[in-house]
């Protein structure tokens, strides 16, 4: 079984020296989801050591910084976020994660290669999990230790100090960005996936990732509407949907997908398909199309579907345009 404490897998990655040392100054570049989770980890794990954070924007770095010190019951006046007034204060970080969109990655690092470390060992990390690790290649030049830290966890913008609880992290770069991201990691509740390599191994990975977490907002979405319709209630038909998911969720952990795997398509229920795909609304009929050849083919694989039920609903599709 796959649960939440992944902490054994972390001999993924020799174990150097997985202690972080939170006495040191740590820094974030961004305001997105993954800046607000962070900070509230840090702010809520170190209450002694306020974070520097760096934003374009100031008005959204002051909302960061309020909704953090909400979220760890900061009193007014003992501040958990040092907001930075210029990047160049960046250089006197031990550890600076810079939490961007992808097109701003490049043109920032470039922004903070203008601010040589001030520090020994300074480590500058990106969190993205579609860019590699030489988009910092500006930072390694003028000293700076580069590395990548990608967490595999689908983030809203609010300031959670559980937020990387359990949550998988893919790690690369150099020795000592690794040995720092990795101690980082497991200081923020996290666990170490296995080495990824850069180029197409990675971009496997991230898409792998995108499909799970795309693909799954897309058939909630249109699996809500078809609810909602037959309940009348919204709020009851997510509430009812989120129990399902979390049920699968759940089976997933403990077998392999095709094990896990339920519903008339699995049993090669021609009729009740029919039915289905009549109900749903035209979009939700055309995912739903898509997915039952991948169904039928899981469920024969496995064994539970006979010949006879699979060749009879490979017919019917014929007959829908999808097979």
């Amino acid at each position: 079984m796959l649960g939440p404490d992944f902490g054994h897998r972390t001999t993924l990655f020799p174990m150097t020296d997985t202690h972080l040392d939170t006495t040191q100054p740590f820094g974030l570049i961004g305001v997105g989801a993954l800046a607000h989770a962070m900070a509230a980890t840090w702010a809520h794990q170190a209450p002694n050591q306020p974070i520097g954070v760096w934003a374009r924007s100031a008005s959204r770095g002051v909302r960061l910084r309020d909704a953090v010190q909400r979220s760890v019951g900061r009193p007014e006046g003992i501040e958990t976020i040092d907001l930075l007034d210029s990047i160049d204060e960046m250089a006197a970080m031990h550890t600076t994660v810079l939490a961007v969109r992808d097109s701003d990655l490049e043109e920032v690092a470039r922004e903070l290669a203008q601010h040589p470390p001030e520090v020994e060992d300074a480590v500058v990390l990106h969190a993205s999990g579609a860019l590699p690790v030489h988009v910092l290649e500006p930072l390694r030049l003028v000293g700076y230790q580069i590395g990548r830290m990608h967490p595999l966890v689908s983030l809203r913008r609010k300031a959670d100090p559980e937020g990387f609880r359990g949550v998988g992290f893919s790690i690369s770069g150099g020795p000592v960005a690794v040995a720092r991201a990795k101690a980082l990691a497991l200081w923020l509740g996290g666990w170490i996936l296995p080495p990824l390599a850069e180029g197409e191994a990675q971009v496997r990975y991230h898409a792998a990732a995108s499909l799970l977490a795309g693909g799954i907002g897309v058939l909630f979405e249109y699996s809500l509407d078809g609810m909602a319709r037959a309940l009348g209630d919204r709020d009851a038909a997510r509430g009812g949907l989120i129990h399902l998911l979390r049920s699968v969720a759940a089976n997933l952990e403990e077998v392999e997908p095709r094990d896990a795997l339920t519903g008339p398509s699995a049993r090669g229920d021609v009729e009740v398909v029919r039915q289905h795909l009549e109900a749903l609304t035209p979009e939700g009929a055309e995912i739903y199309r898509a997915l039952l050849p991948a169904m039928l083919h899981m469920a024969f694989e496995r064994g539970t579907l006979a010949e006879v039920d699979r060749d009879r609903m490979l017919a019917f599709l014929a007959q829908e345009g999808v097979a």
